[in-house]
């Protein structure tokens, strides 16, 4: 379990699974300005939880899986913009 997340101005090159997974969050988390290419797996998968999430400016250049999996969220609060 973790909350309160911020991820920015990050790039995954040449992950083998997905670049970023993570259960149960919780909190307010923003991810923004990440870029992900030749990825094995999903770009990114948040599976669970009751997370406010902000994902802004997000670029997927080849992800084997889902660009993005938000799965299993209750009484969540998703916010997306930018994504490539």
């Amino acid at each position: 379990n973790v909350s309160n997340v911020t991820l920015r101005n990050l790039t995954f090159d040449g992950v083998g699974g997905d670049a970023i997974h993570i259960q149960s969050l919780g909190g307010t988390s923003t991810f923004s300005n990440l870029t992900f290419n030749d990825i094995g797996g999903s770009a990114l998968v948040v599976d669970g939880g009751p997370p406010e999430l902000r994902l802004t400016n997000l670029t997927v250049n080849d992800s084997q899986n889902d660009a993005v999996v938000l799965a299993n969220l209750t009484n969540a609060d998703v916010t997306i913009e930018g994504l490539n």
